[in-house]
């Protein structure tokens, strides 16, 4: 340790008056490099940490954006499925009604024929 002079003016009872005061130099080079050498270390962890975070950050953002897609993609699925049975269902009745006026001109006498009373 450095002992370093320091003046302090005292209240004194003259005005000229100084006491001398002896301030030790608490300085420890050593530890001073140690203590660097924990904090680069630290700002070394942070600075992975930091970068372990953003690579999850950017992992969990893709695996949203993916299941988005997936949910749009099986709504559109659904769509077309309700599209596809709509359809079928237009055609059959379509068909029915078909089926139906073709069996009412089949059944039904026409004007050019007598009818017998």
């Amino acid at each position: 340790m450095n002992l370093l002079p320091f003046c302090v003016v005292a209240p004194a009872t003259t005005p000229h008056q100084l006491e001398q005061l002896e301030i030790e130099n608490s300085f420890d080079p050593v530890a001073y490099e140690q203590a660097l050498i924990r904090n680069s270390s630290l700002d070394d962890e942070v600075k992975k940490i930091e970068a372990r975070e953003k690579t999850e950050q950017k992992e969990a953002e893709k695996r949203l954006d993916e299941y988005f897609k997936d949910l749009d993609r099986h709504k559109r699925d659904l769509e077309r499925v309700k599209a596809s049975k709509r359809k079928a269902r237009e055609s059959e009745r379509n068909r029915s009604s078909i089926k139906l006026k073709r069996s009412k001109n089949i059944t039904e006498p026409t004007s050019s024929t007598p009818a017998f009373r």
